[in-house]
C-alpha cells in the first residue's frame, strides 16, 4: 500500500511530538497564489495566513510572525519569550484535492522550528 507523502508526513510529526511547534500550509495558486496555514502549538492548532511576509495571526500569545517563501524560512515569537525559527522541511507538488492541477497549481509544505542559523536585517 502506497501513502501520499501529506498522510505520511502528517503521521511522523503527530507521532514524534515535533508537531507542536510547526506550521502546516496549502498553497493554490491561479494568477495569484493563497497561502492557507495551519500552525500548531503545544497549546493548539490555529489558522494562519502563511503567505510571505509578517502579519499578525489569531495564535494566541503570538506577538510576531513572518515567513520568508524565497528562503524557506520564517520566525515566530510568543510574549515573554525570544524570537523562534523554523524552515520548510517538506514540501510536496499537488495533494488529494480534486481541483489541483485541473484548475489550481497547489503545493503542500511543513515548516519546523529549529535554531535561529541567519543574522536578522536592522529593524528601524
Amino acid at each position: 500500500m502506497k501513502l501520499p507523502l501529506l498522510t505520511v508526513t502528517t503521521a511522523v510529526l503527530t507521532a514524534t511530538g515535533v508537531l507542536a511547534d510547526s506550521m502546516q500550509v496549502w498553497i493554490y495558486c491561479y494568477g495569484g497564489c493563497t497561502y492557507d496555514g495551519r500552525f500548531h502549538t503545544a497549546y493548539g492548532s490555529f489558522d494562519v495566513d502563511a503567505k510571505d511576509g509578517c502579519r499578525g495571526t489569531s495564535v494566541t500569545g503570538m506577538t510576531e510572525f513572518c515567513v520568508d517563501w524565497p528562503r524557506k524560512r520564517g520566525h515566530f515569537k510568543f510574549q515573554n519569550q525570544d524570537r523562534r525559527c523554523m524552515v520548510q522541511t517538506v514540501e510536496e507538488h499537488g495533494f488529494d484535492d480534486p481541483r489541483c492541477g485541473v484548475e489550481l497549481d497547489c503545493w503542500y509544505a511543513v515548516m519546523e522550528e529549529r535554531p535561529c542559523t541567519w543574522e536578522w536585517e536592522i529593524e528601524l
